[in-house]
């Protein structure tokens, strides 16, 4: 993901409150994330999900 600001830092100024994020997505979708980069402007992510998962 790519803010559209690119000059824009609220993926690192923010980090805590994207980890609480996350943190909420994955308590009701259960998904594992098994890479993550997070930069000032982009977000890249690798994610696992459950074995029959579907959606």
């Amino acid at each position: 993901m790519t803010l559209r600001d690119r000059r824009a830092r609220f993926l690192v100024d923010y980090v805590d409150e994207l980890r609480a994020a996350f943190a909420q997505s994955r308590a009701r979708k259960a998904f594992l994330i098994e890479a993550m980069v997070v930069l000032p402007d982009q977000l890249h992510t690798i994610w696992r999900l459950p074995d029959h998962d579907t959606d």
